[in-house]
């Protein structure tokens, strides 16, 4: 990761050189609308206070202020400061980096002068301008000096001590932090190989250190003042190093529900390389902004076109899914994904596709009311929060799959494995299917229950088509029995890999058959879902093989002896049972989930139902 990172910087570096820009944090104004600005006129050498002033920030701006965050308990790298509090943030931050450096140059030591002598009516002045925002506009405003010479604004990139208090503080933080001391020595850079001067606060200088679970820190094991020992990098390499990844924050980091993900590109050892990382990184600024359709995150549809294009032999994809911590200061790195192929991208979407075709509108009216409009990924999402999640319609396999994984590290791992073309157990991903749907189930709530019981069978379906679910073995279906109801057939047909074996279509048409019986009591008695007198034969869905058969015995006897028979449907699973025999090889969750598909899914093809 550091490596790629460290290739992306040395680029840059190459095409634009070093210059004052490398050190400001433009990543950290992404949300910023407004700047407040403490305004001063100079004129022969004096200094006025002249107001304060509101304008309109611009990303293409930001190298007007300058802004690079310290500490949080201290001030920032320069007079420029998000305001957290109007009056904090001007004693907290500006005025205290102008006592600090007062004594650097007689300019900043005016400044302090007419600041000290007048702080209570500038502090008033911002209060007051702060009031007069609009609410979504405050939200990491940012408070900095502007200056007025001869009628035209000047801001801190405008003065030569400015900038470099910003790179000699830039630089200095990479081996003395406030926070944990001075960590240097001489060593061989991590990343150029030579044998220099090298630092220890490298990565923690531009919110790069990583965390555990438990500590902040590095790998562990170092004292503070003998980090460098640890991933040792020379000043020049961090520059490099910084560059990197700050293109990264802001072109290559989205989010992604409650974390974040870096996607960088790993250029596969080839003789362009320069060539090929360039292509990539022009493709990324000449589309900035634009809308995201058919890959993983919101902005990036563009790149998603590119990179599935691209040759799997030259270029390979690094995710890294990470957490912000202490207020943006370091990172809890939560997975990382290498050697993601760019022709995945592809897969996923048109395996999306197929999928999702077969859950049509006409499905949907089927299970949800014929009042339902829309296919079913469609008619799902409409039922979520405005901005709950940030994926879209193709990729609905990662919103579905939040439904059924309690943990970010499991929900993570089931993302990460699809990206990276990884095997998942089939019993794995069952028992988080099969957990969810019981939940639903004794919790009465019918439209839930189905909602999720879709959800699963697409995912199933959706992961079985990536060839990510194996150690299946397909019965032989040549001399297999022919379900009775021709609709109920099709269905099964259609998913064949996800029906493996006669036991699964025993267990699917059972619950079919249960769910017909559910649907004559609640019909009958006027009942809710959930009050019907059956349900509680069904053991909380908690199912195994001599516990399916018994309830189809005691379906089979109130349907003949109190209710409308369904002969079809009945001769069918028992046909179906007495072929599957004894002894079955499903496990406990498999036999409950297919009883609970055919709980759902049964109903679509059940004809008296349709009619009535």
């Amino acid at each position: 990761m550091l490596e790629e990172l460290y290739r992306i910087g040395k680029l840059l570096l190459q095409s634009k050189g070093i210059n004052v820009e490398q050190f400001i944090d433009k990543a950290k104004l992404s949300k910023t609308k407004k700047v407040i600005c403490i305004t001063l006129k100079l004129s022969n050498e004096k200094i006025e206070y002249y107001g304060i002033e509101i304008e309109d920030y611009s990303d293409d701006w930001a190298i007007r202020y300058l802004y690079r965050p310290g500490t949080s308990n201290g001030s920032d790298i320069t007079p420029s400061s998000i305001i957290t509090d109007p009056k904090k943030t001007f004693e907290n931050k500006i005025l205290r980096w102008i006592t600090d450096n007062k004594n650097e140059d007689n300019f900043l030591e005016n400044i302090y002068n007419i600041f000290s002598e007048i702080k209570e009516n500038i502090i008033n002045d911002i209060i007051e301008k702060y009031k007069s925002l609009k609410e979504e506009e405050k939200k990491n405003t940012l408070l900095t000096i502007k200056f007025k010479k001869d009628n035209e604004d000047k801001y801190l990139n405008d003065f030569q001590i400015f900038q470099q208090i910003l790179e000699e503080s830039s630089r200095k933080r990479y081996h003395n932090l406030k926070s944990m001391g001075e960590s240097k020595g001489v060593g061989i850079c991590y990343l150029c190989g030579e044998n220099k001067e090298v630092y220890g606060f490298v990565l923690p200088s531009f919110g790069f250190s990583f965390s555990t679970a438990d500590k902040k820190g590095f790998v562990g094991g170092f004292s503070q003042e003998n980090r460098w020992k640890e991933i040792p990098i020379c000043r020049d390499c961090a520059m490099i190093l910084e560059t990197g990844k700050k293109f990264s924050d802001q072109n290559l980091s989205f989010k992604f529900y409650n974390s974040n993900y870096y996607l960088i590109p790993s250029i596969i050892l080839s003789e362009k390389e320069s060539e090929i990382l360039k292509k990539f990184l022009d493709r990324v600024n000449e589309n900035k902004g634009k809308e995201y359709h058919n890959g993983l995150v919101a902005d990036e549809d563009y790149l998603s076109d590119y990179v599935s294009r691209m040759d799997s032999n030259v270029l390979k994809l690094i995710f890294m899914f990470y957490a912000k911590k202490g207020g943006g200061k370091y990172i809890e790195i939560l997975k990382v994904v290498e050697n993601v192929l760019p022709s995945q991208f592809n897969r996923i979407l048109k395996t999306q596709h197929k999928v999702q075709s077969k859950y049509n509108e006409d499905f949907v009216k089927k299970i949800f009311g014929k009042n339902s409009e829309g296919e079913f990924v469609k008619f799902n999402f409409q039922n979520f929060k405005k901005n709950e999640f940030d994926t879209n319609y193709n990729n609905w396999y990662i919103r579905f799959g939040q439904h059924f994984f309690g943990s970010n590290k499991e929900f993570l791992g089931y993302v990460s494995k699809i990206l990276s073309n990884q095997y998942i157990d089939k019993q794995y991903i069952l028992s988080f299917f099969v957990k969810t749907i019981k939940e639903k189930f004794r919790n009465n709530n019918d439209y839930e229950f189905k909602i999720r019981v879709t959800e699963s069978l697409m995912i199933y379906e959706f992961l079985i088509e990536l060839d990510l679910i194996g150690g299946e073995n397909m019965e032989n279906n040549e001399n297999m029995i022919k379900i009775g109801n021709i609709e109920i057939e099709k269905f099964i047909e259609e998913r064949e890999k996800a029906f493996p074996n006669i036991q699964a279509k025993a267990s699917f048409l059972v619950g079919a058959l249960v769910n017909y019986l559910l649907w004559i009591q609640r019909d009958q008695r006027k009942l809710d879902f959930g009050d019907e007198p059956f349900r509680s034969r069904l053991y909380g869905l908690n199912l195994d093989e001599k516990k399916l058969k018994k309830i189809f015995r005691e379906a089979v006897n109130k349907l003949n002896n109190e209710y409308k028979k369904y002969t079809t449907l009945e001769n069918d699973a028992a046909n179906y049972l007495f072929d599957a025999g004894e002894g079955w090889t499903l496990s406990k969750d498999e036999i409950s989930y297919y009883f609970s598909l055919g709980l759902v899914m049964g109903s679509v093809y059940l004809k008296e139902k349709i009619e009535r």
